[in-house]
């Protein structure tokens, strides 16, 4: 048998590289090919050096920790808060939030303030509205007020509700012990 060799065949050699890709020639095992998996944009690849020189990275500057807040500072945050916080009631509700005169509220009327809130589409948070509440409540005026009348009184300055005598025996306990702390 006579073998003819019309045309030069190359030896196959198979290697994996990364991501399984082949190799399927000698030539392109020295060279290999990169065939992309879908037909994303290829960003070339830069060196690490290349990296460090183009983005140097900027110096870090240490900041000191905030100074912790004295006793007094604390107190007079915290006394600002509240004011504020009553402040808001006031604006919105001035028939029954007011220091100078106050009234008893009636049971409930933080409910009230809330959807009273809600309907004039005010972004005034809840807790604020709990502050605000307890802040003007526990003032030596407003215990007076428990204590000299009978009525309870709703947002619009009306009677709605009365004060009753638990309600009253402790406002008058709150009351002695503001006058002792003063």
């Amino acid at each position: 048998m006579r073998y003819s060799i019309t045309e030069q065949k190359r030896p196959i050699l198979i290697i994996k590289g990364k991501r399984g890709s082949k190799v399927s020639t000698l030539e392109s095992a020295v060279k290999p090919v990169f065939r992309p998996r879908d037909n994303a944009s290829i960003t070339p690849k830069t060196d690490k050096k290349q990296k460090a020189k183009k983005a140097p990275k900027p110096a870090k500057v240490k900041q000191e920790p905030p100074k912790p807040l004295s006793k007094e500072e604390k107190a007079v945050r915290h006394a600002a808060k509240l004011k504020a916080a009553v402040d808001i009631l006031a604006t919105l509700f001035p028939k029954v939030f007011n220091l100078e005169s106050p009234k008893p509220l009636k049971v409930g009327i933080g409910k009230d303030i809330r959807k009273m809130i809600a309907e004039k589409g005010l972004d005034i948070p809840n807790s604020q509205i709990s502050t605000g509440l307890m802040a003007y409540t526990q003032t030596e005026v407003y215990q007076k007020s428990l204590v000299e009348f009978r009525s309870g009184f709703n947002l619009d300055g009306l009677v709605d509700g009365e004060v009753t005598d638990k309600q009253r025996e402790r406002a008058k306990k709150k009351l002695d012990e503001l006058q002792a702390s003063n």
